[in-house]
């Protein structure tokens, strides 16, 4: 090959060459995001309506099975699954890796605009999923002398639009109580004026409203606004008209501003406070992000008033630096050690110079490819470039010796640098695509796993592509300018170091022994083919044996608490037992603090630990110590976790109250398979030695009521259903689907009765002849226990069943057993698939097969070309079951798993 002869004829061309890939690589550099992870696109939608007022069973009937009937046609959908709740239906739509995200959100959006919902129901909301959907920084306003509520609008007020302009900012998750205008009706006062719920409510629809006026002189617009600003404005609402007399909102109501119905418990330490939640955007940065924030720090806090306080209560991003510079290290030592290797070897200083000129064009030059492909620096892409740092001195050392070989024949260096690397030009190439072939096959996975594969694959590939460059191009050029015919002679100085004397003592040992071994397998052809097939064997034997698992686990410093709401029961009867659990974490030393966040869904306290040299036990150790501790819990179930997984794409499959989950389908009735369900749980928790924390959604132990219509009666009334049905909801609930501003920010307006009623004797509608009916004329109540929540799977009736794995136990032993379980436990006609960490399991050991297969196959492909012949490939190839079974045996030693991040290992090996 000529190609590095023409850049020894070309030393200028060949340095300046050199050098532009530093000067690009380093610009490119300066553009680079920096994330902890590659960013995954998760092919996956959801979409969520809001039916107000509505129980889960006709949630489920009126809005879930008519979404999902629209919806499971939707081209490269591969699973749809439903979430029927109080008020709310939830659908997420699963699509092959692959499908154009934006296509089927446009196909999604075509069949919503035909598909007939109730009148009452909101518009659909379609999201796309994303590995960036939680907040990782959450910032509290506290304060000892203001209302929750005060606090939230000064947050919605002073922090939301900054926080909002910094760059890579997506999303504000806002928590606290907020301001409500409740507006409390008098039953007798509304009997008195002949006033239902109803009325109140359409009046509030038409009088709270911001309507154009026009433009004066045809030039200059007008706005008649309307809008509820204050109690003033709603007292003022008129609600009906007589021939003398209008009756006003404030004739029948009592009107207050304040903090309303308790709906959210947010605090901090055991402390009241407001929350904001930071989602950044899919391209953010979420370094500068939190960089920024700390900066604004002391604008946010002058902008408050003297009373409150903003505090940084958590932030992600401390891992992820700890995780960076983790690496950064790594690529240091690593660079260090092939510095002391390659200097040890060829003892000469302007030898050991050469191929080391390689690093760091290689590994600045790789940054120019990942910011033309879209990459990051992230802690798989250094992962890459640690490996990288071994690899792509491979090329200038074997340059370097052929031409040394020259020198030592008596050849100037110039005349050997040409013939040497004119010799070897070839293989260099052949060895560099051998590398890179061996991650073709990754470009063409689409998953998440797939995803982050790439950005691992195309940072090791690129750096050793570079590497090659370098070695044809510059590597001979510094070969004839800086070896000399002595070079590779050993400086008396050098050889006077004992380490060294030993060194050389203990390399002729093994190149003797090599030899005489080498003499002995050459004998026995036959032997040595058994074995290599028994080593083949051992090395299928080890891969089944070595426990599985997505991801290993990692101490990300933050464990928690889940507690499910308690059916039938007040959010401040909830918070009550929720003190319980954070009394118990309090105690918890290694906690740095304790934030709690609950709702009608349950409640959450997260507890951030100290940095690992401050503390003496593991995020592990701390879950076991707490699932303890919870049991002491009264009433509640709690179920603790750990955050033990960044990864996007499998920690959004990951349940922080169940490691395993399995959905169980049927067609039968939701109270058959939740007694179904309740035999698994007690067959499970049987077996404490490999299952703790085991629950599933589908609980019939919530008290309801069921409304029996007379549809005769109801006639009879010339009362409509929706006009019945209001009054019903405002009567016995409340109504707050209507705003009110307060400084620029929309509030609820909460339509409530003053008193509630135990009868529906004592609730009245009129009809527009303005005749009184109470609702019991053609209303009966009937008690029932009913579920909080009703789940679809693919258009099946639904449960999800939850399982936490006991310490020690891998999720390979636990699915065998869970397996075994649903055997003997859940009849045939209920079938059932695993999902979550379990199914991203099954599909990264395919994955994993399937890598390996075809990365032999591109290497054969290259060697065959290399040798021109079918079969000398295979004589290097016999060397990978050597390599992988060095790779188990030690990860079997060292008691790992086999994970993305071995499998990568694994692949790396083949190259």
């Amino acid at each position: 090959m000529r190609l590095p002869v023409f850049f020894l004829e070309r030393p200028v061309f060949a340095t300046v060459l050199n050098a532009m890939i530093l000067i690009i690589g380093f610009l490119a550099y300066l553009n680079l995001g920096v994330r902890e992870y590659p960013n995954v696109s998760l092919p996956i939608l959801n979409v969520q309506v809001y039916y107000p007022n509505a129980s889960a069973e006709v949630v489920e009937t009126e809005i879930a099975t008519k979404l999902e009937e629209a919806l499971s046609g939707v081209e490269g959908m591969e699973t749809i699954s439903s979430s029927s709740k109080y008020g709310q239906a939830y659908v997420e739509l699963s699509f092959k890796a692959g499908t154009d995200i934006n296509k089927a959100q446009s196909n999604i959006r075509d069949r919503l605009s035909m598909t007939s919902l109730p009148d009452d129901a909101k518009d659909p909301i379609i999201r796309q999923q994303s590995g960036d959907s939680e907040p990782f920084f959450y910032i509290s306003v506290e304060s000892d002398s203001r209302s929750i509520v005060e606090l939230t609008h000064l947050i919605n007020l002073y922090l939301k639009n900054s926080l909002k302009s910094i760059k890579g900012v997506s999303m504000l998750d806002v928590m606290g109580d907020q301001y409500t205008m409740t507006v409390a009706l008098d039953r007798e006062k509304m009997l008195t004026h002949s006033v239902d719920a109803n009325a109140v409510l359409d009046a509030l629809k038409r009088h709270n409203v911001s309507l154009p006026g026009g433009r004066f002189q045809e030039a200059i617009p007008i706005t008649l606004d309307m809008r509820v600003l204050s109690p003033k404005d709603l007292k003022a609402i008129p609600i009906s008209h007589t021939k003398n007399s209008v009756v006003l909102l404030e004739d029948i109501a009592t009107i207050s501003l304040g903090r309303g119905v308790m709906s959210q418990i947010v605090r901090s330490g055991g402390k009241n406070v407001a929350f904001v939640g930071i989602i950044k955007s899919s391209d953010g940065n979420p370094l500068d992000i939190s960089n920024e924030i700390h900066n604004r720090m002391d604008q946010f806090q002058s902008v408050m008033p003297s009373d409150v306080d903003v505090i940084i209560n958590f932030d992600k991003t401390k891992f992820i630096r700890g995780s960076i510079s983790s690496v950064q290290h790594s690529i240091v030592e690593a660079i260090f050690l092939v510095i002391l290797i390659v200097f040890l070897f060829l003892r000469n200083f302007r030898a050991t110079l050469i191929p080391l000129v390689a690093i760091p064009l290689s590994l600045v030059g790789v940054l120019s490819l990942m910011a033309a492909f879209g990459l990051s620096i992230n802690t798989i892409t250094l992962l890459a470039m640690v490996l990288a740092v071994g690899l792509v001195v491979d090329d200038a050392i074997v340059v370097l010796e052929n031409i040394h070989r020259h020198i030592e024949e008596g050849k100037s260096p110039l005349k050997a640098a040409k013939e040497g690397s004119k010799e070897i030009g070839f293989a260099i190439v052949a060895m560099t695509l051998t590398l890179a072939s061996v991650y073709i096959p990754i470009a063409f996975i689409q998953d998440a796993i797939g995803q982050i594969f790439f950005e691992f694959a195309m940072t090791l590939a690129g750096a050793v592509i570079v590497s090659g460059v370098v070695a044809l191009t510059f590597t001979p050029l510094l070969c004839a300018r800086l070896l000399k015919k002595e070079s590779k002679s050993t400086p008396q100085a050098l050889s006077s170091f004992k380490a060294l004397r030993f060194f050389d003592r203990a390399l002729d040992w093994m190149t003797r022994t090599y030899r005489k071994s080498l003499d002995v397998v050459l004998k026995w052809p036959k032997v040595m083919a058994v074995t290599c097939i028994g080593i083949l064997i051992i090395c299928i034997g080890l891969f089944q044996t070595i426990p599985q698992a997505v991801t290993p686990k990692e101490d990300r410093g933050v464990v928690g608490v889940f507690v499910p709401y308690l059916d039938s029961a007040s959010l401040e009867e909830f918070d009550s037992y929720l003190k319980y659990v954070e009394k118990e974490v309090k105690d918890i030393k290694e906690a740095l603090t304790y934030l709690t966040i609950a709702g009608t869904w349950g409640g959450q306290v997260v507890v951030p630990l100290k940095s690992w040299e401050d503390r003496s036990r593991s995020a592990e150790q701390v879950v076991n110590d707490l699932r303890q501790r919870v049991k002491k819990v009264p009433t509640i179930q709690a179920y603790p976790w750990s955050w033990d997984t960044g990864i996007p794409g499998v920690e959004a499959t990951n349940t922080k109250d169940g490691a395993i989950t399995v959905q169980f389908l049927t067609i039968g009735s939701y109270e058959a398979l939740s007694k179904i369900m309740d035999n698994l749980r007690n067959a499970c928790e049987a077996d404490k030695s490999t299952f703790v924390d085991c629950h599933h959604d589908l609980r019939f132990n919530a008290s309801g009521f069921k409304v029996i219509v007379d549809r005769e009666k109801l006639a009879t009334t010339t009362l409509t259903p929706v006009h019945a049905s209001n009054v019903l909801a405002i009567m016995m609930d409340q109504n707050l689907y209507i705003e009110f501003s307060k400084e620029g920010i929309l509030y609820p307006i909460a339509l409530k009765p003053a008193q509630r009623p135990y009868h529906l004797e004592e609730i009245y509608a009129f009809n527009e002849e303005n005749i009184r009916f109470p609702l019991s004329y053609f209303m009966t109540l009937e008690k029932t226990v009913t579920p909080k929540e009703l789940s679809h799977y693919n258009q099946f009736r639904a449960a999800q069943f939850n399982v936490s794995l006991a310490p020690g136990i891998t999720y390979t032993h636990a699915v065998e057993v869970l397996n075994k379980k649903i055997k003997d436990v859940v009849p045939e006609d209920i079938q059932h698939e695993f999902t979550g960490v379990a199914k991203k399991l099954e599909e990264s050991s395919s994955m994993m097969l399937m890598l390996i297969l075809i990365a032999l196959i591109f290497v054969y492909a290259i060697l065959a070309i290399q040798f021109e012949s079918f079969s000398d490939p295979f004589i290097i190839m016999f060397t990978v079951p050597l390599a992988v079974l060095g790779a188990l045996i030690s990860i079997y030693a060292l008691d790992r798993t086999l994970d993305i991040f071995t499998q990568i290992g694994l692949v790396t090996l083949i190259g």
